[in-house]
């Protein structure tokens, strides 16, 4: 695993049709360009507040399931690589799963990396081989989250697919609309 710059990341995935936005907040999140035929999926926990988008294909599933969905995903897509970009800053993820994952000898390599990384919204490039802490990190997350700034976007270089992670229990995905089709199928 390794940091990437932000700026680096971006021609790529414009190419893709992922594209930066502001929300209301004030955080810096992707989107899907809207002329693209799109399909959505929205996995989300009872006591999430995120709404899913209108066209989306909508799942309830629990906090503690939401971590193994994106990981059967990534795995159904073959999606070598993840790129992980909080809609914060890596200090506020850091901090919030500091203690959760401590004696990870795997997020202790990523906590000794970002040490230059702390203020910025820098990708963390995660293969394939390595989604396990990225696993652990989301179920720490969930658990331990308190407010949007410890939102996550995930996507990928190789394919146009934008996962959002929301800290109250939810997971949104979308990507092509038969791809999305495919992989709804698959988890029905």
């Amino acid at each position: 695993m390794q940091f990437v710059k932000y700026e680096e990341i971006l021609p790529t995935l414009s190419k893709q049709g992922i594209v930066e936005v502001e929300d209301e907040q004030n955080f810096i999140r992707f989107d899907l360009n809207p002329d693209l035929p799109i399909g959505c999926l929205h996995f989300s926990d009872p006591q999430s507040n995120v709404l899913p988008r209108p066209d989306a294909i909508t799942f309830s599933k629990s906090k503690e399931a939401i971590p193994a969905i994106l990981d059967h995903v990534i795995g159904k897509l073959h999606l070598s690589e993840v790129l992980v970009t909080p809609v914060g800053l890596w200090k506020q993820i850091l901090d919030t799963v500091a203690f959760d994952l401590a004696a990870d000898e795997d997020w202790l390599e990523i906590d000794a990396m970002s040490a230059l990384h702390l203020n910025t919204r820098n990708a963390l490039a995660v293969p394939r081989a390595e989604t396990r802490v990225l696993v652990d990190m989301m179920a720490s997350l969930l658990k331990n989250a308190g407010g949007p700034q410890h939102d996550l976007i995930i996507t990928s270089e190789s394919s146009p697919v934008l996962f959002e992670l929301f800290y109250d229990g939810a997971l949104s995905i979308a990507t092509e609309a038969g791809i999305a089709e495919q992989l709804a199928k698959s988890l029905a």
